[in-house]
């Protein structure tokens, strides 16, 4: 993804879980909660393709990045 792309796409806060595997986000799009693989050792955060229903609006998808502060799941 070059970097006039990544302007255009939202940063998204990503909740690593306990067990390091999924990353829990709270959609821009659509408000709801989505999950994410989070690669074998928790840290592969970036570009990720929209989980919501209304797919084809939200093509560009997010980019998931380390929460520092986040909501209660």
């Amino acid at each position: 993804m070059n970097e006039l792309n990544e302007r255009f796409i939202p940063k998204v806060a990503a909740k690593l879980s306990k067990d390091k595997r999924t990353f829990t986000i709270l959609c821009p799009y659509c408000g709801e909660i989505h999950t994410h693989g989070a690669g074998v050792d928790g840290n592969l955060y970036g570009h990720r393709v929209a989980h919501c229903v209304n797919f084809c609006e939200h093509i560009a998808g997010y980019c998931l990045v380390k929460a520092t502060k986040f909501f209660k799941v």
